[in-house]
């Protein structure tokens, strides 16, 4: 008998994210027993059962949906022959997301982006600092929490995980140009966030030449660039503070209009 517990610490330890199915009701015949579990993750693999059949088919189908979409759901489901089931029971199935804890890329560990990682020490995000710069990344009094990468801005590009859903990418390097680098590369990639530090006349001049290299407007559109909501301070942790707020604003989908977002000023 598969031991669940035990894989899902497997699946934790590698950083999928994925969904504990569990039967937690059930009227009338079924196939399983209140407590059955199984695992789905992300591309519809799964191990273990709640009772096969179309029971099964619509569950996987249903945690690869809710996966997507994050959070917890119930799903309730009548066991009849259009259900691939003749038992004549019905079930109601939890689905609980695992590893779901969101990321923060963080480009550049100079002032502001090291403030930006002690502000978010102790919220949700899991925070990943990345700079090459040894004296920086080395030197710098970033909370035990935060991950450090000392290697090259592609290296990390290419082997980090990607998700539409719970990666956000926050570009605060030393140059314009480098910024402009990083963002070309972060654009095509699955993310739910992408900031950028500097100005509204830095963020129309990236846009353009964006849009000259082929970049989607659907793209152009995903960038915060002012990033942060408006403090009205331009100190190193008063900035950090405007895009931890920001960040914390999209993780909890807390609405915020378009001119506001739009009306901080960074340099």
């Amino acid at each position: 008998m598969w031991d669940w517990i035990e894989k899902s610490a497997e699946l934790k330890r590698s950083g999928k994210r994925f969904v504990v199915l569990t039967i937690a009701k059930v009227i009338g015949s079924v196939p399983r027993e209140v407590g059955a579990k199984m695992i789905v993750l992300e591309e519809g693999s799964f191990y273990g059962t709640i009772g096969g059949g179309g029971l099964e088919k619509n569950a996987i189908a249903e945690a690869v949906r809710v996966l997507r979409e994050g959070g917890q759901h119930v799903m309730r489901l009548a066991l009849t022959p259009e259900h691939g089931h003749a038992c004549g029971g019905t079930v109601e199935v939890l689905f609980e997301v695992i590893n779901q804890m969101p990321r923060v890329f963080v480009f550049g560990v100079g002032h502001v982006g090291q403030a930006l990682c002690r502000v978010l020490d102790a919220t949700p995000f899991e925070v990943h600092a990345i700079d090459p710069r040894s004296e920086w990344i080395g030197a710098a009094a970033l909370p035990l929490s935060t991950q450090k990468h000392s290697e090259d801005w592609d290296v990390f590009l290419k082997n980090a995980t990607w998700d539409a859903n719970s990666t956000f990418v926050v570009i605060l390097t030393w140059t314009h140009e480098l910024d402009y680098q990083i963002l070309e590369k972060v654009l095509p990639l699955p993310t739910k966030y992408v900031g950028v530090i500097g100005s509204r006349r830095k963020s129309l001049a990236f846009a353009e030449k964006l849009m000259a290299a082929g970049a989607s407007e659907a793209q152009i559109s995903k960038i915060r660039c002012p990033v942060g909501v408006p403090v009205g301070g331009k100190s190193p942790q008063e900035v950090a503070i405007s895009i931890g707020a920001e960040l914390l604003q999209v993780f909890n989908m807390v609405s915020t209009t378009a001119d506001e977002l739009n009306s901080g000023m960074n340099t």
